[in-house]
């Protein structure tokens, strides 16, 4: 409610780099990811790279946008509207028709209030444009979604280092300004690159603890608001890990019901359908296409779907895989697969 009149172009006040401060529905993120992934396989085309600097995290909570709005540079009508939100607040409990006294709750939103991304967006929303301006003889990329950030550099694996460095001090200079403070111990570098060697220079941010002694390691593969990306884009650590979760799921509804405890297989296969089901196929839109082979990963989203069929079932781990899969009433996971990708609204 709160945001979708501020997100209005008339107003503009949040950069377009804040996608899902943005947009509550949660969708516009997987937009921008797979537009950067579309630009990074373009780019392995033609020989270039893609490098990644996982910013790490900052809490906008009430303490650092008190500190920031005692600063002699912050525009007055700014901080009165956060003022407005974070501070001279009260509450009271209710329970029937009894109502207690008024109680002061001076402790700003919290973390899991669905005003806190609101906030966030608008608190941060001049440190991107002004690292968009700073930084735009850079070439670097920003997005930000509510406290994580990245910097996203496209050129030749051995030119992506210097302007990533530069970018990173620009926004450690631009949140010091504004009264945050980063946590350089949970940042994250990974590239995407076209290179069949084991090329994986390191980077030194001059900030403990990545200095030069001990410079930062690019990551093997990259976590990014639940998706999992490797160098290459295949997405086998996606898929392995989504199924090896649906298996760990699988194994433990054996463990909460079976067939001596009174679950149908009917039950069971609904089981499986609402609950283990929506875990494996997690995002599939981004790495399925039926145009291309994906036999490495339907391989483990079968192992996957034999064990649930055994479970259904009741059956011995020697029991033939299409009979059981057949008498539990399920499809072939590359059918249900390209069922669901038919059904998907790209």
């Amino acid at each position: 409610m709160e945001a979708n009149p501020v997100s209005k172009d008339i107003h503009d006040p949040v950069t377009r780099a804040r996608f899902a401060a943005i947009h509550i529905k949660g969708l516009c993120q997987v937009w921008e990811l797979c537009s950067y992934i579309h630009c990074c396989r373009l780019g392995c085309q033609e020989g270039l790279g893609a490098k990644i600097i996982d910013v790490p995290p900052v809490y906008v909570g009430i303490w650092g946008i008190t500190s920031a709005h005692q600063r002699p540079d912050r525009v007055a009508h700014v901080c009165r509207f956060f003022a407005s939100y974070l501070v001279s607040r009260g509450t009271r409990y209710l329970w029937n028709s009894f109502s207690s006294n008024l109680r002061s709750t001076d402790v700003g939103v919290g973390q899991g209030s669905a005003l806190s991304p609101v906030l966030s967006a608008l608190y941060l929303a001049p440190v991107i444009w002004l690292f968009e301006w700073q930084a735009v003889h850079v070439g670097c990329n920003v997005l930000s979604y509510i406290d994580d950030s990245t910097l996203i550099q496209r050129k030749m694996l051995e030119d992506n280092l210097p302007p990533l460095h530069e970018a990173y001090k620009i926004m450690f200079s631009l949140f010091d300004v504004f009264g945050l403070v980063m946590e350089h111990n949970k940042s994250k570098l990974f590239h995407f690159t076209c290179q069949q060697d084991d090329a994986n220079p390191l980077t030194v941010l001059d900030f403990e603890p990545f200095t030069a002694a001990s410079p930062l390691k690019p990551k093997t593969f990259w976590r990014y608001l639940g998706f999992y990306f490797d160098w290459t884009l295949s997405f086998r650590e996606h898929i392995r890990y989504y199924s090896t979760k649906a298996i760990s799921t699988v194994r433990t509804m054996g463990m909460l019901g079976n067939l001596l405890q009174g679950l149908t297989p009917k039950q069971k296969r609904i089981l499986y359908w609402a609950c283990i089901v929506p875990i494996a196929m997690c995002r599939f839109c981004l790495w399925y296409n039926d145009f291309a082979k994906c036999k490495g990963h339907l391989q483990s989203l079968t192992k996957m779907q034999r064990c649930a069929a055994l479970w259904i079932i009741g059956a011995f781990r020697t029991s033939p895989t299409g009979g059981c899969k057949a008498l539990a009433g399920l499809i072939p996971i590359h059918l249900h697969l390209r069922k669901l990708a038919s059904q998907a609204m790209y």
